[in-house]
């Protein structure tokens, strides 16, 4: 998904030391997010947060903490999951609810990962 994560999501994901390069972030100074920038990691300052696609945080988590984020649908509902490299899965829709689109569904799986597995 080449959706960007939300700011909530992207400073969280500082908080965390995502150190990827991204072409998204958010500028604390003027309070905008500024997108096409040039290549860069933009959690090396204090006045700004990288904003990745929801795909560069899925791969992320898999390459560096052995975490895989996917969700799935039963038509009309989308389910976020996760799964660690050694096989503990965990179907979050008990957890955190069930979600009206992939794009939230994979912020929650995201979201979840974050605060509670790492």
């Amino acid at each position: 998904m080449n959706t960007s994560v939300s700011f909530e999501l992207g400073k969280l994901l500082k908080e965390k030391d995502f150190k990827k390069k991204c072409t998204s972030f958010y500028d604390l100074i003027s309070n905008t997010q500024i997108d096409n920038a040039p290549l860069g990691n933009y959690n090396l300052t204090k006045q700004s947060v990288s904003i990745p696609t929801i795909v560069e945080v899925i791969m992320w988590l898999y390459e560096k903490h052995e975490y895989w984020c996917y969700v799935y649908t039963n038509g009309k509902i989308w389910h976020p999951c996760i799964q660690h490299k050694f096989g503990d899965m965990a179907v979050l829709s008990g957890k955190i609810g069930e979600s009206n689109s992939p794009t939230e569904a994979y912020e929650a799986a995201i979201e979840y990962t974050l605060k509670n597995l790492l």
